[in-house]
């Protein structure tokens, strides 16, 4: 798998490789790693201080930016 670090946006929703991914309203303004295979970016693993914390998803295949704010994760992991 590969890593990147991302800033989780106001939105709850982080950009990589393009794409919008919706992460987690709790980690916005937060560094995060998304962990990903490049050739299947259905599945992205979200990490936070080590740990994963939830699986992002892609909430929208055009251009908008509204993200699903019920997203939840481990709220241990904040």
């Amino acid at each position: 798998m590969w890593e990147e670090t991302r800033k989780v946006e106001k939105t709850g929703c982080a950009k990589l490789n393009g794409l919008l991914f919706d992460v987690c309203p709790d980690f916005v303004g937060k560094h995060v790693d998304l962990r990903f295979d490049p050739f299947d970016m259905d599945e992205v693993e979200v990490w936070f201080n080590g740990s994963k914390v939830c699986q992002a998803t892609r909430p929208h295949q055009g251009t908008a930016t509204i993200c699903d704010r019920q997203h939840k994760s481990d709220p241990l992991a904040v």
